[in-house]
């Protein structure tokens, strides 16, 4: 599914200018659970060798580190199932839509950042986006594009982030409005197994976690064009 952050619903021509987004699709059950049976436990051996706490990180702990960091997170088959098709699908929902006055035409991606975050009992996360300067990968400039997260473990029935923009609009009753916020726990569709992908520059919170043990699995993702 995608959301995006102004939807405009005319019974007349319409095209899209190019805005914040987020969209999200769930893994199908198989594929969910045979990636966390082995991300589980990837996730401990990280765990041992490192507890980290991210400025505004509070009640949970996370092995995020700023700098281009390859560990058990990029295995071929989680960059496949979790990554590849996810972005793969996004671009093709883009570029395939007659509203938007905007493609996406990319030679290639690179993810150059892979953590978890584990958050207990009311755990939370303040405002921050993922925007990050370009790398130079073979002599060939990638650019910060896209986030990703993946709510590997979940036992609540509401997911907690939300999303939010500065973005000046017009909205109901016709009167300018600054910001906008999406809350992902108004969609029952949004919970453990789900993918969610947005602009690495898009501002995101996480809320208090309803229960212990919330672990989700975040990816940087960078596109040379």
């Amino acid at each position: 599914m995608i959301k995006e952050v102004v939807v405009i619903l005319l019974n007349m021509p319409l095209k899209i200018f190019q805005s914040p987004f987020v969209y999200w699709r769930q893994l199908s059950e198989d594929d969910h659970k045979r990636i966390k049976s082995k991300m589980m436990k990837d996730i401990n051996l990280l765990d041992e060798v490192k507890q980290d706490k991210d400025d505004g990180l509070h009640n949970a702990t996370t092995n995020y580190v700023t700098k281009y960091n390859k560990n058990e997170l990029v295995s071929e088959d989680y960059i496949k199932t979790i990554v590849k098709d996810t972005v793969t699908e996004l671009i093709q929902r883009i570029n395939g839509s007659k509203n938007l006055l905007y493609t996406i035409d990319y030679v290639d991606h690179a993810v150059l950042n892979a953590w978890y975050t584990k958050y207990e009992k009311g755990g939370n996360f303040d405002w921050h986006d993922h925007y990050s300067v370009p790398y130079i990968i073979n002599d060939h400039v990638y650019h910060s594009s896209f986030s990703l997260i993946y709510i590997l473990n979940d036992e609540s029935d509401k997911n907690v982030t939300i999303f939010g923009t500065n973005q000046t609009v017009c909205s109901p009753p016709f009167q300018n409005s600054s910001g906008i916020l999406l809350d992902t726990g108004d969609f029952d569709d949004i919970k453990e197994g789900t993918v969610i992908i947005f602009p690495s520059n898009l501002s995101h919170k996480v809320l208090q976690s309803i229960n212990s043990n919330r672990i989700v699995v975040s990816y940087n993702i960078y596109s040379r064009y």
